[in-house]
């Protein structure tokens, strides 16, 4: 088992509960971090032989769909970062663990998605996670988990800001539907990816196999929602098949409730 891991994005949201329940574990963690002025892109052979890292946990990315469609030059980063990763880890023949997501999937047809459905990303952070796949591939061992919407304390995205809109906007696809989400537990992705440590060369979904209407959000928490007027085409439902990672991590994660996204 791995004594020293580097944690890429360990002062984000999964990335600081990551980060805990390793020191709970008594690894010996080290974190680089684009709020800490690190520059991913330019890490040297010399600072990554210092940090001497047997796993290397990459979350480290620019996460904003609307932003990646807006300045797509700044989300190249995200391949950047994850090439520069690679190169490091390939001399150290460390293991990498790395956080895709959903985006990858884009419009599917039939659901939950199954990993080996077509990848089609229809925004330019589901593009960069998708190549930053495929270059992963290539290493002699990684675990890629393709998240779904990730919820739990220190997300912010309910529990902050809900409550200060009148009214806030409701996200729909081209056709008006309201968005489906398969939302997990940030603490279920944690524990998914500790138990990656325990597995090799695997893509999985994580998520919870079921799909919550974001309008179903709206309506829980009692506020009056306007649908925007031109709303950014994002893909209408997104259910995860979670049966593999089930199967190869020993892994369950929680039942979904709308409440818990305040809790």
């Amino acid at each position: 088992m791995a004594s020293n891991v580097l944690i890429t994005g360990g002062e984000g949201f999964i990335g600081s509960h990551l980060k805990r329940r390793l020191i709970d574990k008594d690894f010996q963690v080290k974190v680089i971090d684009l709020k800490n002025g690190d520059d991913l892109t330019k890490l040297s052979e010399s600072e990554f032989r210092r940090l001497n890292p047997d796993v290397v946990f990459h979350l480290a990315s620019y996460n904003n769909v609307h932003e990646s469609m807006e300045n797509p030059l700044k989300y190249l980063d995200n391949i950047r970062m994850t090439e520069r990763i690679l190169h490091l880890v390939k001399s150290l023949k460390s293991k990498i663990i790395f956080t895709s997501s959903c985006a990858v999937y884009g419009e599917q047809a039939s659901f939950p998605i199954r990993e080996d459905a077509k990848l089609c990303p229809i925004n330019f952070y589901g593009f960069t996670k998708m190549a930053c796949e495929s270059l992963i591939r290539n290493h002699r061992d990684y675990v890629i988990l393709r998240l779904g919407n990730v919820y739990g304390k220190g997300s912010g995205i309910f529990a902050q800001k809900i409550p200060e809109l009148e009214k806030p906007i409701i996200y729909t696809d081209k056709d008006g539907n309201s968005l489906v989400r398969d939302y997990v537990h940030v603490e279920d992705v944690v524990e998914a990816l500790v138990k990656s440590l325990e597995v090799k060369n695997e893509i999985l979904n994580i998520g919870t196999s079921r799909g919550t209407s974001y309008l179903d959000i709206v309506k829980y928490f009692g506020k009056k929602f306007q649908v925007q007027d031109k709303p950014i085409y994002i893909p209408s439902v997104v259910i995860l098949e979670n049966t593999k990672a089930r199967e190869s991590l020993n892994w369950n994660p929680r039942e979904f409730r709308i409440g818990a996204l305040i809790s």
